[in-house]
């Protein structure tokens, strides 16, 4: 198994079933395979799960509002048995949870829009709401989608400009991780330059899914 991945950017999963929206063609040019199979498998392309220890927290949170009781919550339920049905019920906590201000929580509730509603625009979206807030784990998922072509058209530069700013959110400092070096190594210098100074400019807040746009 490759260590590259976006575990290797401390988004914690399992790296398990194949994409369920592949596009070959277009992550077939210019990614090695290795680091291809790794965003493929990646936690923010998987069905999101918990061990079985979280199942009894559920009882002790609801009623509350907050993010991170609200996260706890769809934790708990992700941890319980009911297929999609419970998948559901974790999604509209994680739904809350974002809307909340925990941010952190987009990375599994793009996951289950990208897995179980099959739906990876909406995932891409979910994400993109949330990497520009400023949450490093839905930065990292943008990359992924982006050099994948899942959920939106592949866009290389880009994708290296949301690493370099997640590398910049997560260090304090504008100094690459090895994951993004290992990225930067796979990308064309020009791809690579671009990224960096797209960087530069601090992301525009994107409204999150769903929502109406300004008139």
């Amino acid at each position: 198994m490759p260590r590259f991945g976006l575990a290797a950017l401390a988004l914690v999963g399992a790296l398990v079933a194949a994409p369920l929206v592949p596009q070959p063609a277009a992550r077939a040019e210019g990614l090695p395979p290795g680091l291809r199979a790794a965003l493929d498998h990646s936690p923010c392309f998987q069905r999101p799960t918990r061990p079985a220890a979280l199942r009894g927290e559920a009882a002790a949170l609801l009623g509350r509002s907050d993010g991170p009781s609200l996260y706890r919550l769809a934790e708990a339920h992700m941890a319980l048995p009911g297929g999609v049905d419970r998948m559901h019920v974790a999604e509209s906590y994680l739904a809350r949870a974002v809307a909340a201000g925990m941010t952190g929580a987009a990375l599994e509730l793009g996951a289950i829009r990208f897995a179980v509603h099959r739906d990876a625009a909406g995932a891409f979206a979910t994400w993109l709401h949330a990497a520009s807030l400023g949450d490093p784990r839905s930065m990292a998922c943008v990359a992924a989608a982006l050099l994948t072509g899942q959920g939106a058209a592949v866009d290389r530069a880009e994708a290296m400009r949301w690493l370099t700013l997640r590398d910049e959110a997560t260090r304090g400092r504008a100094v690459l991780g090895p994951v993004t070096a290992e990225v930067a190594r796979a990308l064309t210098p020009r791809e690579v330059d671009e990224g960096r100074l797209r960087a530069r400019q601090p992301p525009l807040p994107v409204a999150p899914p769903g929502s109406a746009s300004p008139g």
